[in-house]
């Protein structure tokens, strides 16, 4: 059986940086750019969660879902020294960069300055990472972000290897895994920001020219309050687009809020439990170490699941601290539709639990929950059947 690459991410801290390089032409044409041995940056935020700048822009990665050919140069790196506030501040910024373009301009400029855009919204891997750092004052380049190349990351004398992240496993184990995964990462991908995008591409087309362009809609809401318009149009827009959330919150209760969800939607996405007579059940079940692989995986996504439900939930209690401070219905709306959507989380997980304990919900919790849940669901296809 032939071997594959995996980042063990029981070794892994938040903050840590994965450098790979591939063997695709995007990635040649990087490294030969670049003059460097890698093409590839990502930042983990927490629980096997990365933040990447990649086609199709900045998103969330799971990592224990990827894999990467023994031929491919991957390390993994760390800046020592670091307080939790630091890496929990790291993750906050890049969770406020979700869904910013990949830059390609940004990747030439590092070698090209004066093909440098400034006002160039989006951003290459290593900026990314690069910039993260530079924004909790612990900068891991004497360069500043937007010259940063993946080489310079993997040159950083502030930054060490964490040989211990870098692991093999048979690939027929990590196939097996990924079958069941099915296609729901594409998926989220393709379909993670669906719902703000409907509101974005409805503001976009009537934003008054003294806004930019929104990436989100955290960006829409501090462009609102930043002093980007007068007092009258932010007030006019703050009631605009905190009904178009409210409608379509009402209208899809089951609509993934803004923020990482990639861990949420691939446990939700698929069944995860292996199917008899199947060649990944003997994989994954018959053989003890592909059922300890299969085993920790599921641990990793679900602890990885959580870790997005307790970010959503200290997302609510900031956004509605701003909206107070603020008076914004806007922030009020965000913080609303987080809520329903970790309230909705929380109940499905108490039904998965009272699964596997039974008695761990009274009867009634258990009906009310499915009730809420069924109601919630039939609402949310019906209008998206319409």
């Amino acid at each position: 059986m032939t071997s594959i690459t995996v980042i063990n991410t029981a070794a892994l801290l938040p903050g840590d940086i994965i450098l790979s390089t591939g063997e695709n032409k995007t990635s040649w044409l990087i490294r030969a750019a670049t003059l460097g041995s890698f093409s590839h940056a990502a930042l983990h935020v927490g629980n096997g969660i990365a933040v990447e700048a990649n086609d199709p822009g900045v998103i969330p990665v799971f990592l224990p879902a990827v894999s990467y050919e023994t031929n491919v140069k991957l390390r993994v790196l760390r800046a020592t020294g670091l307080s939790q506030k630091q890496r929990d501040e790291l993750a906050d910024f890049v969770w406020s960069l979700l869904f910013r373009p990949y830059s390609t301009k940004g990747a030439v400029g590092t070698i090209l300055p004066f093909l440098r855009d400034q006002t160039d919204a989006g951003y290459f891997c290593s900026q990314l990472a690069a910039a993260a750092y530079e924004s909790i004052g612990s900068p891991v380049s004497e360069l500043p972000p937007w010259e940063c190349k993946p080489s310079d990351l993997a040159n950083s004398s502030a930054l060490v290897d964490i040989g211990e992240a870098v692991q093999t496993v048979e690939r027929a184990t990590h196939s097996a895994v990924a079958t069941l995964m099915g296609a729901s990462y594409e998926e989220y991908l393709q379909k993670g920001n669906y719902y703000e995008r409907i509101i974005l591409g409805t503001c976009v087309q009537r934003l008054p020219s003294q806004f930019a362009t929104p990436f989100n809609l955290y960006d829409l809401a501090r462009q609102l309050f930043d002093g980007t318009a007068d007092k009258e149009t932010s007030e006019s827009w703050d009631i605009a687009v905190a009904g178009l959330i409210k409608k379509l919150v009402t209208d899809h209760p089951l609509a993934p809020c803004p923020g990482i969800g990639v861990a949420t939607s691939l446990a939700d996405a698929d069944s995860w439990l292996v199917p008899v007579f199947s060649p990944e059940w003997n994989i994954l079940m018959e053989d003890p170490s592909g059922k300890v692989y299969y085993e920790q995986f599921m641990t990793d996504l679900f602890t990885a699941r959580n870790w997005e439900a307790n970010r959503w939930l200290n997302d609510h209690e900031r956004l509605m601290a701003e909206a107070k401070k603020l008076g914004s219905r806007t922030f009020e709306a965000l913080a609303m539709w987080i809520g329903l959507a970790a309230t909705i989380r929380f109940q499905y997980a108490a039904l998965l639990r009272n699964s596997r304990e039974p008695g761990f919900l009274s009867p009634e919790s258990k009906e009310k929950f499915r009730s809420d849940l069924k109601r919630m669901q039939d609402r949310h296809f019906s209008n998206t059947d319409s």
